[in-house]
């Protein structure tokens, strides 16, 4: 037992070395890796990272945003690249036409949150969630929701909620499992065809 944790320990200062000293190095490798096929303008550019737990170890997240401005200085056009570090090394990554409005992790579970508000208070947030299964990601869960903001009240009230792809219902044999580096914007695009044509 006390070796397990010794490990556990050791496993935990390396990774919070690795976090503190070399977060600005994995950044500047994410930078390098889509500079080249960023589709707007390659100074709008931020890079954030987060600190995914997990109950077997501990992974970095980086989100690389990319965006293009409207004539009024607003971003209209929206890409981001997602990567998972296990170490210094990619395990996983993709690319969506979105950005990212914030990350929550639970236990071995993520979700990538994509919120979309238009002038007059229609909102569209998209939820993407990945579970560790096996040492990687997988989509577990791609879902939708769309409403408008009640001035009033000042909160969102939602109308609709659409869930695209649910592994534990369109793959609860866990045959088809989707990897985290095989989403992009045809296969989200996929999921929600799929799902209108059955519902």
């Amino acid at each position: 037992m006390k070796k397990v944790l010794l490990i556990l320990v050791c496993n935990m200062l390396v990774f919070s070395a690795l976090y503190a000293n070399d977060i600005q190095t994995l950044k500047d490798r994410v930078k390098a890796k889509y500079i080249s096929t960023l589709p707007y303008n390659k100074e709008h550019i931020i890079i954030e990272s987060y600190n995914i737990k997990t109950s077997k170890k501990d992974f970095i997240l980086l989100i690389l945003s990319n965006w293009q401005d409207d004539e009024l200085g607003r971003a209209v056009e929206r890409y981001s690249c997602v990567d998972i570090f296990g170490n210094i090394k990619t395990l996983q990554s993709f690319c969506f036409s979105n950005s990212v409005g914030k990350v929550e992790n639970k236990k071995d579970f993520f979700t990538i949150t994509s919120l979309w508000q238009d002038r007059i208070g229609n909102i569209a947030n998209t939820y993407l969630t990945f579970r560790l299964i096996n040492g990687k990601f997988y989509l577990h869960q791609y879902s939708r929701e769309e409403g408008y903001v009640d001035d009033a009240k000042d909160k969102e009230v939602i109308d609709k909620t659409y869930i695209y792809y649910r592994q534990a219902r369109d793959d609860s044999k866990k045959e088809n499992l989707i990897p985290l580096e095989s989403v992009n914007d045809e296969l989200l695009q996929k999921l929600e065809l799929k799902y209108n044509a059955k519902y």
